[in-house]
């Protein structure tokens, strides 16, 4: 199994466009738990700056999305899966390493993990 993106938070907003498939949106709720909505192809979602959120693709069919900021995470992504310069995408599910190489990438990049899990 893979592993969701680690609950984290960041100075800047993310805008997320699903363009196939459904998109699982993790965040805290009021009471510190997380939470999850789906977002299916045409839905959008707006994560406000310093918001801990996540994301996953929970279902066995393919999902993409757009993922749009001010800030430049699909190099921070490649950069710790990809680092010899691949430009393919990220695997559908990220191995052991994949994650633990984007945890230290992310932290390096002003990308602040919240909680080790989703």
């Amino acid at each position: 199994a893979g592993y969701p993106c680690p609950l984290h938070r960041h100075p800047f907003p993310e805008f997320f466009y699903v363009l196939e498939g459904n998109l699982a949106i993790g965040y805290w709720n009021n009471q510190g738990a997380t939470e999850w909505d789906t977002c299916e192809a045409g839905e959008s979602l707006v994560v406000q700056p310093n918001a801990p959120h996540t994301f996953f693709n929970k279902s066995e069919h393919p999902c993409r999305m757009l993922s749009v900021s001010t800030y430049h995470h699909e190099r921070m992504m490649k950069d710790a899966v990809h680092p010899e310069g691949r430009t393919d995408f990220l695997p559908a599910q990220l191995s052991q390493a994949d994650f633990q190489k984007l945890t230290k990438s992310m932290e390096k990049n002003q990308t602040f993990l919240v909680a080790d899990h989703a």
